[in-house]
């Protein structure tokens, strides 16, 4: 009796029990995926269950025999087989974000959402699980660029992502580290090779970057030989790992080395945005630093370096623009009519060797654009008077979008233009859109001040942002420049020529003359004339240049267009 009770009679309870545990874990199992698959050491599927629609062109049972490389698409094969490779006894992967063989509607590779474990004794085989993207995942993966090569991020894409997991570790609790890496000698390593074996160096060494990251996506390509990867163990053995696969694949078999950065994403009290700012800031550094640049090791420090660093920058700017310690060149804007001169635009050169669009663009995102574009219409009021500037030259100058929102620029502006009326009337104004326009009532009724100063005011940059059109509504002007990104495209696609064709026919509906720029070949000019573009700027016409000066013909033209009482707008 009591054999029967703890032995044999209960078996068949046993196996039913066993049947129903089974069943409770292969429940849990697609609760969180939809189809599950096992791989052996060759790579071949030899389990497959589950509902396979949507991630494989077959049915789950036509899986079994294929290899895993037939349901992922090629450009992530290197990534995923690092990513088994990478796995030991006991040890998960994922959720990764892969893309698969199978394409959607509008031919790209579908995003499924990848995890892998191999499990003690069973050490022959990798269990997977494979799960359709959700549309919120599927949008973030497409939204994020790629640098071709090696498949990682790219720079901005790589510090927005970062910025956005740091941010939601921080508030699960979970920490996360940075690191960079830094592997010179890998640009000329991969000069060296042939130029398959130099692909597959790179898009490998995206792998291992992409295998040891938190989601198999957050790593990034940041210069040609500097990448950052997100991680949560340290991922200690990357650089060693990197450069053992050049080695294998240095024919002198040299390699490169690797240096390694490691920097704590803890929050500590730091506000949010301050953090965001600080590791897009870290990210930019690490891209333009020189080699063995020392960098902050903690997300504080990042920010304190920034701090320190943008302050420093701010001073020098603003003693740049007191000590007018910046020169000026000239480009011609020309009639597309006979290519006769109209005016000129004044453009801003630093002496220290930086980019104007970057030193401007810095200026304007600190908030003190407004000093420097004071500064610069003080010197072309100057150049205007001087007993040497022919009275009939106009200069066009650049307005940040930012300073014509600040009170005390335009009450500054308009002081300096009551005190010069005789030349303020033949310097244009060029509002840009490199800073967005807030109050477009305001503005307009600033714009409308100027013009009855006899200013003439210009919308920069036209096509640029996704507001010009409204500011068009808004605002009431004299001229557009149309963006040179236009005129590159046109004679190449029919919508971008039919928007071209659009923007000119408004311009004409509104009494607004239009500007084109960046023009280099005859062919464009004639076919902006031809479509009702009246003005062209562009290396076609001439490049920027110390002087500003008529030529005679110009000086001909204007006066027989004064004699018939012309205005030259």
């Amino acid at each position: 009796m009591g054999e029967a009770a703890s032995g044999r009679s209960g078996a068949p309870a046993d196996r039913a029990s066993a049947r129903g545990m089974a069943t409770r874990f292969v429940s849990f199992a697609f609760a969180g995926a939809d189809l599950l698959f096992e791989v052996d050491t060759t790579g071949t599927i030899t389990f497959a269950m589950g509902a396979s629609s949507g991630l494989t062109e077959k049915i789950d049972r036509d899986l079994v025999g294929l290899a895993w490389t037939d349901i992922v698409h090629p450009d992530d094969h290197a990534y995923v087989g690092a990513l088994i490779r990478s796995l030991g006894i006991g040890s998960r992967c994922g959720p990764a974000v892969v893309r698969l063989a199978i394409l959607s509607p509008d031919g790209a590779p579908r995003p499924g959402v990848l995890s892998a474990c191999r499990l003690p004794g069973d050490d022959e085989r990798v269990a997977c699980t494979l799960t359709r993207a959700t549309a919120a995942v599927a949008a973030t993966a497409a939204a994020r660029k790629r640098d071709p090569e090696s498949q990682l991020l790219q720079k901005d894409s790589f510090g927005d992502m970062v910025a956005d997991v740091a941010a939601a570790a921080a508030n699960l609790d979970q920490p996360v580290g940075l690191t960079m890496l830094d592997v010179p000698g890998l640009a000329a390593l991969q000069r060296r090779l042939p130029a398959k074996v130099a692909s597959e160096m790179i898009r490998s060494v995206g792998a291992l970057l992409r295998a040891a990251s938190v989601d198999g996506n957050s790593a990034g390509r940041i210069a040609e030989e500097r990448f950052g990867v997100l991680q949560q163990d340290g991922a200690p053995t990357l650089p060693q790992n990197i450069a053992d696969l050049t080695r294998r694949l240095d024919p002198t078999g040299a390699g490169v080395a690797v240096s390694r950065t490691d920097i704590a994403l803890a929050f500590d009290s730091m506000a949010p945005d301050d953090a965001m700012k600080a590791i897009r800031y870290v990210v930019n550094r690490f891209a333009e630093s020189a080699p063995g640049t020392a960098m902050p090791d903690t997300l504080s420090g990042a920010f304190e370096t920034m701090v320190h660093d943008t302050v420093e920058r701010m001073s020098q700017f603003a003693q740049t623009v007191q000590q007018e310690n910046f020169d000026v060149a000239y480009q011609p804007i020309v009639d597309l009519t006979d290519r006769g001169i109209h005016h000129f635009e004044v453009l801003a050169r630093f002496k220290n060797g930086e980019s104007p669009f970057e030193t401007i663009r810095f200026a304007e995102q600190v908030g003190i654009i407004e000093q420097f574009d004071l500064g610069v219409c003080l010197r072309t009021i100057r150049q205007l008077e001087s007993p040497d500037c022919d009275s009939r030259l106009s200069l066009a100058v650049n307005i940040s979008g930012r300073s014509i929102e600040n009170a005390m620029f335009v009450k500054c502006l308009m002081e300096m233009i009551d005190q010069h009326r005789l030349v303020a009337k033949r310097m244009i104004l060029e509002i840009t859109e490199s800073s967005e326009l807030k109050d477009l009532s305001q503005v307009d009724r600033i714009v409308q001040d100027l013009r009855k100063r006899g200013s003439i005011v210009c919308l920069d940059d036209f096509g640029a942002g996704a507001a010009s059109f409204q500011y068009l509504q808004a605002l009431s002007i004299d001229y557009v420049k149309i963006d040179g990104a236009y005129v590159k495209r046109l004679g190449y696609s029919p919508r971008d020529d039919a928007m071209m064709k659009g923007i000119v026919s408004l311009c004409r509906d509104l009494h607004i003359k239009t500007i084109a720029e960046m023009i280099e070949a005859s062919e464009q000019a004639a076919a902006l004339r031809a479509i009702g573009v009246e003005f062209g700027q562009g290396y076609l016409f001439g490049k920027p240049s110390p002087v500003a000066q008529l030529p005679p013909a110009t000086v001909a033209r204007i006066a027989r267009r004064r004699g018939s009482q012309e205005s030259w707008g």
